[in-house]
This record gives structure tokens, C-alpha cells and sequence, in this order.
């Protein structure tokens, strides 16, 4: 399966349920503002976020509907546009490539979210790209978390973290935009990993986040898989959330 076909396969519940409610909400070619107030509570529910909905809306208002083609593929490309142009400048491809110099990452994320299966995945494509890989633990309820944590203090570095990812579960819904937050608090978050897309119907959540945070996207987690962790690219996911079959 290639990468784009992940995304397809892993966005294919939310795509669809979204897919399928923006058709029954467009039932006609010109868009009055009953529809386009239906469009915003749409976007709305489906946990795109307020501000986007509102900006979405905005656009969707302004633009020249071609008569001669389907009003909802219209909105849905408006709509892919859009997430392109929001979400472009959150990709980070920098962040796997290979290290020159000792690189520590500090993964964060409440309980559940999928962070020690994330971890495996991101070791094993750091790996794929020539890097060393060593895990150390820093869970305190983790057997030999202690003594794991007593041999990594041993190499210090004033700048370390050089990262801090915030694991995210897409089906926490916007209950993501609070941990983003709080964490964001304790200590600034330089990347995102969200979780379990492929489980819920709901993955607009990201817009809300992105939207929000403007924090660089650092991978997607697609399925249960090792190699289901896939590196966030603004095109792909576009085209996979706004797929129609």
C-alpha cells in the first residue's frame, strides 16, 4: 500500500461521514445563507473548529459556484484548498532526517493516547534514515523507569530536549484542544503527533488544532501498524479528509 493510500485508507471515516452529510446539506446549486449558516454547523460538528468554520464560510460566500459542475464537490475542493494553505506551512520533514549530533526528544501526552507505540514507530523510521536510536523511560509507574532515567542523566546536555512532541487521540475530540493547552504551559511544544485517525469519523479535529496552535505536524498515526505512523504532509491528508469514495 503506498503512502497516499494509507492516508486514503486511514481518513476513510471521517471522509466519508463528512462526504455524505455536506451532500445531504447542498441539495442545490446556489448557496443562500441558510445553506451556508447549514455548512458552518457542519463544519462545526464534525469538530473543524469555530474560527476555520467561520473562515470556511467566509469563502464558500464569495466564491463563483460553477452551475455546470456538482455544488458539493465545489465546496468540498474549496475546502481542500483551504487546508492546504492552513496546514502547508506546519510540515516539518526536518525532523526525521538523520542527526549529525545527539538529538533528545521529549514525547508527551496523557495517558491512552498511544504514546509508547509511537515511540516504537518513530524509532524504527529515525533508524530507516541512518540515525542511532536510544529510549529512555520517564514514566515513574513503569518498571525500572528509574534506573533507566540514572543512565540516560549520565549524558547531559544544557540544551536537551531539542524537541517536545504532544501525542494527541483524534477520538478525544476537543477535549485535544485543551491538552494541547496545558501541556503548551509546562513546557512549549515544538511538534504534534496525532493518534487513531483511522478509528474515529471526527479527524477535522487537526483543523481545529492547526488553526488554534499553528504547531508544526510532525506524523500521523493511521492504524495499529509498525509502519502505520506516516509523516504529515498538507496535500495528502487534504485530498484523503475531502475523498468522496
Amino acid at each position: 500500500m503506498g503512502i497516499f493510500d494509507k492516508f486514503k485508507s486511514g481518513f476513510k471515516k471521517s471522509a466519508s461521514a463528512f462526504s455524505s452529510g455536506l451532500k445531504n446539506i447542498v441539495v442545490k446549486t446556489e448557496i443562500d445563507d441558510k445553506t451556508l449558516d447549514k455548512i458552518e454547523d457542519y463544519l462545526i460538528q464534525s469538530d473543524v473548529g469555530i474560527a476555520a468554520a467561520s473562515e470556511i464560510r467566509e469563502i464558500v460566500s464569495q466564491t463563483k459556484i460553477d452551475p455546470n459542475k456538482d455544488t458539493a464537490d465545489e465546496i468540498n475542493t474549496i475546502l481542500k484548498n483551504y487546508i492546504i494553505e492552513l496546514m502547508k506551512p506546519l510540515e516539518n520533514f526536518e525532523f526525521f532526517k538523520k542527526k549529525q549530533k545527539l538529538n533528545a526528544i521529549l514525547i508527551s501526552g496523557v495517558n491512552g493516547v498511544g504514546k509508547t507505540t509511537t515511540i516504537g514507530k518513530i524509532s524504527k523510521i529515525f533508524k530507516g534514515n541512518g540515525n542511532k536510536v536510544m529510549l529512555a523511560a520517564s514514566d515513574t509507574f513503569r518498571a525500572a523507569a528509574i534506573e533507566q532515567l540514572e543512565n540516560w542523566s549520565k549524558k547531559v546536555d544544557s540544551e536537551a530536549p531539542h524537541d517536545v512532541i504532544l501525542v494527541l487521540d483524534a477520538t478525544s475530540g476537543q477535549n485535544v484542544i485543551n491538552q494541547v493547552e496545558e501541556f503548551n504551559k509546562i513546557i512549549p511544544i515544538t511538534g504534534l503527533i496525532m493518534t487513531k485517525l483511522d478509528g474515529t469519523a471526527k479527524g477535522g479535529i487537526l483543523l481545529a488544532v492547526a488553526k488554534k496552535y499553528k504547531l508544526p505536524i510532525i506524523a500521523l498515526g493511521l492504524g495499529e501498524k509498525e509502519d502505520d505512523l506516516q509523516i504529515f504532509e498538507a496535500e495528502k491528508f487534504a485530498e484523503a479528509f475531502t475523498q468522496t469514495n
